[in-house]
């Protein structure tokens, strides 16, 4: 009734429905949208793969190059990376053998 008289309109005309309700913005009404822009972006993505994979594949010919013309710079750069830990293989070397 407060609502009523502070629009001036009558309780009943408050009811009433002259406006369907706004169930979602004309964009989600309209699937067209995704239709439009999920192939763009696969298309965006796949080529974004090409070129990694270009510029990876280019990398590593580089690197064979260089260390074909260079294999002392290779073998150095091998060595400077530190090796993995072998865990529980201290007793196992072949040469070792405590029987005699």
């Amino acid at each position: 009734m407060a609502m009523a008289a502070a629009l001036g309109v009558e309780p009943e005309r408050l009811l009433e429905a002259d406006t369907p309700p706004q169930a979602a913005s004309a964009s989600m009404q309209n699937p067209d949208h995704l239709e439009r822009i999920i192939p763009w972006a696969m298309l965006f993505l796949l080529a974004l793969a090409w070129f990694g994979y270009g510029v990876g594949k280019d990398l590593a010919l580089r690197d064979n190059a260089r260390c074909a013309d260079n294999p002392v710079q290779c073998k150095r750069r091998a060595a400077s990376r530190p090796r993995p830990s072998r865990i529980g293989t201290e007793g196992a070397s072949l040469g070792s053998g405590g029987v005699g």
